[in-house]
């Protein structure tokens, strides 16, 4: 009896160890999409900073929707820095400012994957305490 509750209690400590598996996973799937729109738009800074004033190009409205614009300005660019607050900024300063953003993001994600790797560990011992119970259990019929 005492081995089929510690099974029971061992299953349930494993669907939990695996729903956290799954939030983790989804949580760095986040930051890495989040980390390939940074280092994308400090491409796209590279290249604006390149482009001539006056070069007609599409502008992102969103949700796959572009508007014609002219560049007047290829040195600045205008920054959210939060709370509805938009600041002019050079170019090399927002570049800053985007890596020290991913250089966040990338000590994140390794603590997220070491706290992945640790709930793996956990649930593999879970599922091999299981199954060791398992065959105790099927052993003593």
């Amino acid at each position: 009896m005492a081995d089929q509750k510690d099974m029971t209690n061992k299953y349930l400590e494993l669907q939990m160890v695996e729903q956290q598996l799954k939030q983790v996973n989804q949580q760095l799937l986040t930051l890495d999409m989040q980390l390939a729109e940074l280092q994308q738009l400090e491409e796209n800074l590279d290249d604006l900073s390149k482009t001539k004033r006056d070069t007609e190009m599409l502008v992102a409205l969103g949700g796959g929707v572009f508007s014609k614009a002219e560049l007047k300005e290829n040195k600045k660019v205008l920054m959210n820095v939060g709370a509805d607050i938009i600041i002019e900024k050079d170019i090399p300063s927002s570049k800053k400012v985007i890596s020290d953003q991913v250089n966040q993001i990338k000590e994140v994600v390794v603590q997220m994957e070491q706290e992945f790797q640790i709930l793996a560990m956990n649930s593999q011992m879970l599922q091999q305490d299981i199954q060791k119970l398992s065959s105790e259990t099927t052993k003593e019929q």
